[in-house]
């Protein structure tokens, strides 16, 4: 798949992106062809491996993260609860829609999300253990509220 992307510019392809029903475009075989690796390849990803995150202390005051990897789905739950995701060795063709509880961000937090990151307040202190407890949840929470729209990035 990677070779024949290579053969296509980003330009091309925007250009590609671009058009409409009305538009009249005659193409080349091998573009068609190509293109129709690509989707299918993309199409028929499967997942390699499923990731879950923990964190470990070694001390009160030493945290440690850490990853599992299975190679087959698994019920297993990250140290937040969430389930175990996917991870794929090829792309995976994103649907247009996107499930209720979820939220499109970007790769790369956005400047406004850094600072809800360090602004909000995602420690506590327990007395009774002299312990400071960072609410990781918190912070993501934040941080997801404060990520751009796709259309104002």
């Amino acid at each position: 798949m990677i070779n024949d992307l290579e053969q296509f510019s980003v330009e091309r392809l925007e250009s590609l992106a671009k058009l409409s029903s009305d538009n009249t475009v005659i193409f080349a075989v091998n573009e068609v062809t190509a293109l129709a690796r690509i989707a299918l390849a993309a199409k028929s990803a499967e997942p390699v491996a499923w990731v879950t995150w923990h964190q470990g202390f070694r001390a009160p005051d030493d945290c440690e993260e850490y990853l599992n990897a299975y190679t087959h789905a698994t019920e297993e739950k990250s140290c937040d609860g969430s389930s175990a995701f996917p991870v794929y060795d090829k792309p995976y063709l994103n649907t247009p829609e996107i499930p209720e509880g979820y939220k499109l961000v970007p790769v790369e937090p956005s400047l406004k999300m850094m600072e809800a990151a360090v602004t909000c307040e995602d420690a506590s202190f327990d007395d009774d253990s002299d312990m400071i407890c960072i609410h990781h949840e918190v912070i993501y929470k934040a941080m997801l509220a404060a990520a751009p729209a796709p259309e104002d990035s």
